[in-house]
């Protein structure tokens, strides 16, 4: 039996952090949102458990986030499953705040879920996502979903926000550690004062209204400041057209959103000649995790 699950990555289309906690993680309030961007994962019974990957260069053994989550859930299942030959390939760029490792590691959820017939409900699966990263659970639920605590604890909206992305990635990444250090360096009153709201995000997407979003992410003022090709990469996005220009997660990924595909593929062409990145073209959409035999 082969199993196929299609991963999307996501956007933060608001995200504030309130401050550390006392276990060290920070609390936030944010809204994901799945964008038509996939990583390809299949998945064959085989004795041993193995990952290999293909496309755009991800971690390898420990430190790759989906083989982690197949052992998490081979152990938890008290070692009585056989193994699986994991298979990757890679669209979604590392480093860039699109939730590529995250989505990675939900799908060998689902998919090892599926291959194991182990019949787990998506509060197990859940989980299990929650101990393996803050932005794994929301890729159970797909879609569009409200974020608070350390992001896991999440309430789905419906959205029906129609758009295309174009997404720029820079050839560094910002690691999510150093993102929150540089955060944390600025003093509150120096913060910039966002004018979007949670409440007003979530009534644009619910409501679909590309013209009413207004987005908001508080790692962009440090990321924009340690980092000029982040901004100039903003600022080209909203110079083409763009509805919004946001960074997305902790960064380097910048996104644009365009109300069609033609202005948003111009886009995409005119801003690539010009920095030489990575840069793609991708629906926004409620996609979620569907494993399919075959």
């Amino acid at each position: 039996m082969i199993v196929r699950v299609r991963a999307p990555a996501k956007v933060n289309l608001f995200l504030r952090v309130l401050g550390r906690r006392g276990d060290g993680y920070h609390d936030l309030e944010t809204v994901f949102h799945t964008l038509g961007l996939f990583d390809e994962l299949t998945f064959q019974a085989a004795p041993d458990l193995t990952l290999s990957a293909a496309g755009i260069p991800s971690p390898a053994g420990d430190d790759n986030l989906c083989l982690r989550a197949a052992r998490l859930l081979q152990g938890r299942t008290h070692g009585r499953r056989p193994g699986a030959r994991i298979r990757l390939v890679k669209h979604i760029p590392t480093g860039a705040g699109l939730g590529g490792g995250s989505a990675d590691a939900a799908a060998c959820l689902v998919g090892l879920n599926r291959l194991w017939a182990l019949r787990l409900g998506r509060p197990a699966l859940a989980r299990l996502a929650a101990e393996l990263g803050s932005d794994v659970p929301f890729f159970l639920v797909g879609g569009a979903a409200v974020g608070k605590g350390r992001g896991e604890r999440l309430t789905a909206i419906r959205t029906r926000l129609t758009a295309w992305a174009v997404i720029l990635k820079p050839a560094f990444g910002i690691p999510t550690g150093e993102a929150f250090a540089a955060l944390d360096s600025i003093p509150a009153d120096r913060r910039t004062c966002p004018a979007a709201t949670l409440a007003g995000v979530v009534r644009a997407v619910t409501r679909g209204s590309l013209e009413a979003l207004r987005v908001h992410n508080d790692f962009t003022q440090p990321a924009e400041a340690r980092h000029p090709r982040v901004a100039q990469l903003r600022v080209g996005l909203l110079r083409t057209g763009a509805r919004a220009a946001f960074l997305t997660g902790s960064g380097s990924a910048v996104v644009g959103l365009y109300a069609g595909r033609p202005a948003a593929t111009r886009a995409a062409r005119t801003l690539q000649a010009k920095f030489r990145g990575f840069a793609r073209v991708a629906p926004l959409g409620s996609f979620v995790l569907r494993p399919t035999p075959g």
